[in-house]
């Protein structure tokens, strides 16, 4: 009797360690359009004048990531940023308002592996380029990841 109960006390510590460590691992989590929280926010304090030029800047920056867990430690992230100045020229962005947004924004990719930890449903994942922590936040029914460290949030949403 004694040997059933400590098979089936080592079967389900067993079983719990590897569900919970394997909660995340294969998940992967998109977002078309990181900027979107911020956009409505810079229109929401832009005059009208201000806001044909915003528009058109808008509408030429595109800013995706996608997070996939690989296991209980490691993420590969992908951010791609890109700002289209001819687009921003062609939807009647001025020059002042194209060479700013160049100027501000880091065009580029990243990509690649790196850690994460997890605390209830919060999560924290390194930067792949800068290094620093981003935290996260799981919604409840595990299909938003929200981005709290940053204002304002990026929502990426569960797509596997």
């Amino acid at each position: 009797m004694k040997k059933i109960i400590l098979a089936f006390a080592i079967a389900f510590t067993g079983v719990v360690n590897v569900c919970g460590q394997n909660q995340l691992v294969g998940r992967v989590y998109h977002c078309d359009n990181l900027l979107a929280a911020g956009i409505k926010e810079v229109k929401a304090q832009a005059d009208k004048k201000e806001m044909s030029g915003i528009q058109a800047i808008t509408s030429a920056i595109t800013a995706k990531r996608t997070v996939k867990f690989v296991d209980d430690k490691t993420a590969h992230v992908t951010t791609i940023v890109k700002f289209d100045e001819d687009k921003a020229k062609a939807n009647g962005a001025s020059w002042f308002y194209r060479k700013m947004a160049k100027m501000r924004i880091n065009t580029g990719q990243s990509s690649g592996n790196t850690s994460y930890t997890v605390d209830g449903n919060k999560l924290t994942i390194v930067s792949v380029k800068s290094k620093k922590p981003i935290t996260y936040e799981l919604s409840k029914d595990g299909q938003m990841l929200t981005e709290i460290s940053s204002n304002p949030q990026a929502i990426l949403k569960r797509i596997k």
